[in-house]
């Protein structure tokens, strides 16, 4: 079993929650020191606190999503202080709530309460998603993120437009309908509108996700199946299927975690290909974007074929490969 192969820890341990202050303490050789002599899972739990404690804005905040998307209760319970943290910066504070809710975390529900009533919409909008998802999902606090669909700030309209999305109201289709067809929505605002849909399982929102997966951008096409997946229908299954023959790499590795995500494992082939074969040909810049693609498929195809060439990538040279392969050591 899978869980199996990557020693499967059933206890908190202290050390992970004594990671940071290990960190600071000890010189970075030492504390790398430390971190090889770890069982697998706790060395992927003290990669992500690392990048957590000592990395830019956007890698926190990468750090902060995979606790959510690995649903790891040590790491939820190590990033909720940052919203005691007056210091910390707005995308972080972001970041964690969405975690909140996105990981249905209830340790997390004391924070989403009292970020509700906080001045900053965005803050205020995710603290009201995070406590939809864990059952408060009163009109107030769907009508906190309603509110910021019309906001004049171009950044809060699309979190509102994420967020009601991903809090899975779907009494609100016909807003986010209207919303993309508005003149004034501007053509990344609709990108999110159809994923949005999907996700809502607007029926509507087929045809719009299939008008990007033919589109010639391979980065519509990547957003198209995304998008596409989220309706969870047969016919969604199908048409991401058609998108294993792409002609752009990064595409069919796509299309391989969204297939599997439906339940169809066609594009392990393509996964494995990846990381026999083309890995190591690829330059710098091609290799790591398609590396975060192909760690991504592999969590979703979930066997120890794929499972086995993650690892690796906790010592790889980029602190997002080294998350995501974090991230599929906690999640598989």
């Amino acid at each position: 079993m899978l869980k199996d192969k990557f020693i499967k820890i059933k206890y908190i341990t202290v050390l992970s929650l004594l990671m940071p202050y290990i960190c600071f303490a000890m010189g970075d050789s030492r504390s790398r020191g430390i971190e090889e002599g770890l069982p697998l899972e706790e060395k992927a739990r003290w990669k992500v606190m690392e990048i957590l404690q000592n990395s830019s804005v956007d890698l926190q905040m990468d750090a902060v999503e995979v606790a959510a998307k690995s649903g790891d209760e040590t790491l939820l319970s190590n990033v909720m202080p940052i919203l005691n943290d007056e210091r910390a910066p707005e995308p972080i504070k972001f970041a964690c709530l969405m975690a909140i809710g996105d990981a249905k975390y209830s340790g997390g529900l004391k924070f989403a309460e009292k970020y509700k009533t906080n001045e900053n919409p965005n803050l205020k909008m995710a603290a009201a998603y995070a406590l939809i998802r864990l059952g408060r999902d009163s009109n107030s606090n769907c009508k906190i993120i309603l509110e910021q669909l019309d906001s004049e700030d171009q950044k809060t309209k699309d979190n509102a437009v994420l967020l009601l999305g991903k809090a899975g109201q779907r009494k609100y289709i016909r807003v986010l309908r209207w919303l993309f067809n508005n003149e004034d929505s501007t053509e990344r605002s609709k990108l999110l509108i159809v994923e949005a849909l999907a996700r809502l399982r607007d029926p509507e929102a087929r045809s719009k996700a299939w008008a990007l997966m033919i589109s010639k951008r391979a980065d519509d096409r990547v957003m198209g199946i995304t998008s596409m997946q989220k309706l969870k229908t047969l016919k969604a299954k199908d048409a991401i299927l058609t998108m294993l023959d792409d002609g752009v790499l990064e595409v069919r590795l796509v299309a391989a975690e969204n297939a599997a995500l439906l339940g169809d494992k066609s594009g392990k082939d393509i996964v494995v290909d990846f990381f026999d074969n083309k890995v190591n040909k690829l330059d710098k810049k091609d290799r790591d974007r398609a590396l975060l693609h192909a760690i991504d498929a592999a969590i979703a195809i979930k066997d120890v074929d794929t499972a086995s060439y993650v690892p690796d990538y906790l010592d790889y040279d980029s602190k997002k490969i080294q998350l995501k392969a974090a991230q599929a050591v906690l999640s598989m």
